[in-house]
């Protein structure tokens, strides 16, 4: 896989809804090109897939993350997982209530042993209007519909379908994640757990696709394009945070 590739899959971890056209003026690349490129990684199932996550404060539930050794898997309901090489697993649940969630942990706990890190983000509870969940009934099946079919289907215009998306996005309450095959992707896909996120915030936010961010504490997932660029991230951001956790992520996905 080409360097062309790489920038390709990293833009589209950072949005999976960007538009051909934007990746294409980025890259200095014709927009049939960029469409050649990205069919082509789904064909080869680089792309296994896209789906949309949705955080489970917009629709009034609390989440957090639980960590386990990853001697067995959970085959249990969840958010969002990611498997590591090291020794962690990485789960992602929700729950009507934190005592709920608590609970949800302790069962997970009965099962996979001691877990070696939880982590509960400031939760941020939106009530879901009716518009905000017709909009999601309709991206979740296919999180790259077309906005303008969107729009039609709610009969409302394209702009302001795009500005209610905008809106959700930038609060960090939804995000279109393409799901990659790691070990296809010929590139490094890492997570770093802080608890000095004002120091690495602005060194990470280059780098990273996904984040988790609360009581100053932070989850960032992200991407290199090389085991070489992963080290340098690592090395720097070490020398801010000497007890940052690295974890090397070789499986992940988000429910839809």
């Amino acid at each position: 896989m080409d360097a062309v590739d790489k920038k390709i899959l990293f833009m589209l971890l950072r949005d999976g809804r960007a538009s051909q056209r934007s990746i294409a003026t980025s890259l200095r690349l014709s927009p049939p090109a960029v469409n050649y490129r990205i069919r082509k990684l789904m064909e080869d199932k680089v792309i296994k897939k896209f789906t949309l996550y949705v955080n489970p404060n917009l629709v009034g539930d609390y989440h957090g993350f639980i960590a386990f050794k990853n001697y067995t898997d959970y085959d249990g309901e969840v958010v969002s997982f990611f498997k590591c090489l090291e020794w962690l697993n990485v789960y992602e649940l929700s729950a009507k209530s934190m005592d709920e969630l608590g609970e949800k942990f302790n069962k997970m706990s009965e099962k996979l042993g001691s877990p070696v890190m939880t982590y509960v983000p400031d939760q941020d509870l939106k009530p879901t209007s009716s518009f905000t969940k017709k909009i999601l009934s309709l991206i979740k099946p296919d999180p790259l519909v077309k906005v303008s079919d969107v729009a039609k289907e709610m009969g409302v215009s394209a702009k302001t379908v795009n500005r209610h998306l905008g809106f959700l996005k930038e609060k960090g309450m939804i995000k279109v994640l393409p799901v990659l095959d790691v070990s296809k992707s010929d590139s490094v896909i890492f997570s770093m757990f802080t608890r000095d996120d004002s120091a690495l915030d602005k060194f990470f936010s280059k780098y990273t696709f996904f984040k988790v961010a609360g009581n100053g504490h932070s989850i960032h997932f992200m991407f290199a394009e090389n085991q070489e660029q992963a080290k340098g991230i690592v090395t720097k951001a070490r020398a801010v945070d000497r007890e940052a956790d690295v974890m090397v992520i070789y499986d992940y996905d988000v429910s839809s």
